[in-house]
């Protein structure tokens, strides 16, 4: 993101820059096959609820997976919350200007992202469990964030370099 002294908001991501989040959302969308109507309204109503239970100044990444680079995963949205206007103070912020930074910083940009996951492509590998080990090493998402909460929406079904769930597995308990 954009450069910004210390406890500036990253033009970006709406986040304060230097220091460690304490509060990260994010979600994963396996789009590596085409996502239903209904799919995606599950979809979406999951990123919805799960933004607005983001805290002023925690953050809100949803990724789709990338079936090509799983290590670095598609980026569809990834913003600090400004706060609704419920979260605010009548007396020290306007009510209006915090409704329209809601909407036109936060909301909007993720209603764009969210409309996004229905034109993903279908592909042939589906690798979630490659994709999600790589969420834990985002300086964003990694241990030093106090609060994180993960949401995958998908089947969590794995198919990729020869571990997959639509084949017969060996019994790995057996001697």
């Amino acid at each position: 993101g954009a450069t910004a002294p210390v406890g500036r908001l990253d033009l970006d991501t709406g986040c304060k820059s230097g220091g460690v989040l304490t509060d990260a959302t994010l979600v994963l969308v396996d789009t590596t096959d085409r996502l239903s109507p209904l799919e995606f309204d599950r979809a979406r109503t999951s990123i919805e609820r799960a933004a607005m239970q983001v805290p002023v100044g925690g953050k809100l990444t949803v990724v789709m997976i990338d079936p090509v680079q799983p290590l670095s995963p598609k980026v569809l949205f990834s913003r600090c919350s400004p706060g609704r206007t419920d979260e605010t103070s009548g007396l020290t912020q306007g009510q209006r200007k915090t409704a329209d930074k809601y909407s036109q910083q936060y909301w909007q940009p993720l209603a764009d992202a969210i409309a996004s996951l229905k034109t993903a492509a279908d592909s042939k590998t589906s690798p979630i469990l490659l994709t999600l080990t790589a969420m834990t090493t985002r300086p964003d998402f990694d241990a030093r964030v106090r609060n994180r909460r993960l949401i995958v929406a998908g089947d969590m079904v794995e198919h990729h370099n020869g571990l997959s769930h639509y084949q017969p597995q060996r019994d790995l308990w057996s001697e």
